[in-house]
């Protein structure tokens, strides 16, 4: 990059090396604060897909300011283009589109044995990605089950919000709203049951990527007492809109994701899943 970027550029000697065959160039650098990025992709267990975004059609500029061609709703917006990855229906704005992975899920139900906890899960709240026609995905966070009860300690209340559940409404609104309360708390308790005794073997680091991705290898060793053969997570980590001090907080969040990546693999390793999960962003 130019000297004249306004600060921004990394230099060229400290980037981390990698080869490529098969196209005009060939030598690419990772990011410094990214090597197991770089460890990954020499090993063969890591891939860059470039030069791809969220257009429906190919279009050049000239396509663009004629509008000779089919164009992305909300085209350089943030939000719209959030939406566009996760739905794959760049030319569909609004409520319609639904996420490719709540689709996917619908499709592959049979999958799993396990109707009470939903193939996909997430760690980071609603999210269209995971929403499909008639499923949602099933919300965690990083602590454990997340708990409907007042209070799980208490017999009483135990035994109150039961016979709340466990009567026959007439009127639509509360017979449904008594289901899906009764549906997530019994999803609560077994998820708590599969996912509590399952511990990890590798320290994560403390951080928000680091302890989101501990809780989903807690409940990748969990899967067979959830009846789970195929799941879905979801992680965010926002923060990356940076408008000054690009390098110094960028250098920040790559060495989150990076330290969270390691001990995220080792514990693939470790089980064995390291042929058998894709981890994309």
């Amino acid at each position: 990059a130019p000297a004249d970027d306004g600060g921004i550029a990394i230099p060229r000697e400290v980037l981390l090396p990698i080869q490529s065959s098969g196209q005009p160039f060939t030598e690419f650098g990772i990011h410094p604060d990214l090597p197991f990025l770089q460890k990954l992709y020499n090993e063969g267990n890591a891939a860059f897909v470039a030069n791809v975004g969220t257009l429906v059609e190919p279009t050049t500029l000239a396509q663009y300011k004629n509008r000779s061609t089919r164009l992305p709703a909300g085209l350089f917006s943030h939000v719209d283009e959030q939406v566009h990855w996760q739905t794959l229906v760049p030319q569909t704005r609004g409520s319609g589109p639904r996420g490719w992975a709540g689709r996917m899920a619908e499709q592959m139900a049979q999958a799993n044995q396990s109707n009470t906890i939903a193939m996909n899960i997430s760690l980071s709240g609603n999210n269209i990605l995971q929403t499909g026609f008639g499923t949602i995905p099933y919300i965690t966070d990083f602590s454990g089950a997340v708990s409907l009860n007042c209070d799980d300690r208490d017999p009483l209340t135990h035994s109150a919000v039961d016979s709340l559940l466990s009567q026959r409404y007439q009127n639509l609104y509360q017979q449904t709203l008594s289901e899906s309360t009764r549906n997530a708390i019994d999803a609560s308790i077994a998820f708590k049951a599969a996912v509590d005794p399952a511990q990890n073997r590798n320290a994560f680091p403390n951080s928000s990527t680091g302890k989101r991705l501990a809780m989903i290898a807690r409940i990748m060793r969990a899967r067979t007492g959830l009846g789970m053969q195929r799941q879905i997570f979801f992680v965010s980590r926002g923060g990356w809109d940076h408008h000054s001090d690009m390098i110094e907080r960028q250098s920040t969040l790559f060495e989150e994701i990076n330290s969270s990546l390691e001990a995220f693999w080792s514990e693939l390793v470790d089980m064995g899943l390291q042929d058998k999960v894709v981890i994309y962003t």
